[in-house]
């Protein structure tokens, strides 16, 4: 006689190993979709990074980015922008940070960026868009949890460039 289906023990067995296949698989999937999301925000921060002098241009005003997003002064609802304690300073630019820390205490008008939820962007000194369209160029770092990516803008466009991480 011929069998017509399967026994219980062999469809357990098919059961098992694909609820295996599933367990090991699934989070890759899920590591890769991240990465793959992380990738593409941070080309999206790129791509308004290098659009920042044309907006200046087109606003006919100047952005100094020094961080984003700006700390919010606690006596009024008007930007004010500070290297946090957190922030990594090169020993040849601390020459230049105190030279520049006036113009770190002054209200900055807000860069006109978005970036996704969780990304910080800081910057080794000072960057000016001017309204002319150029910029005086620089390195930033961008930051997004446990990452960190160097971004040097070259004036006098901007055109942003991602460098080799630092050691």
């Amino acid at each position: 006689q011929i069998p017509l289906g399967f026994t219980l023990p062999e469809l357990l067995v098919v059961l098992l190993i694909m609820s295996l296949l599933a367990g090991v698989t699934i989070p890759y999937l899920t590591k890769m979709y991240d990465s793959v999301q992380m990738a593409f925000q941070r080309d999206e921060i790129m791509a308004q990074l290098g659009s920042l002098n044309y907006l200046a241009f087109q606003q006919g005003q100047d952005f100094t980015l020094i961080r984003y997003p700006p700390k919010k002064k606690e006596s009024n609802e008007e930007f004010e922008t500070f290297f946090s304690d957190e922030f990594e300073e090169d020993s040849e630019d601390e020459d230049s940070v105190e030279q520049s820390s006036e113009k770190q205490k002054q209200i900055e008008t807000p860069v006109p960026l978005e970036l996704p939820e969780g990304w910080q962007i800081r910057t080794k000194k000072p960057i000016l868009f001017r309204a002319n369209g150029s910029c005086s160029g620089g390195i930033l770092y961008l930051y997004y949890q446990t990452q960190k990516y160097y971004i040097q803008l070259i004036p006098p466009f901007c055109e942003p460039k991602e460098l080799e991480a630092q050691s």
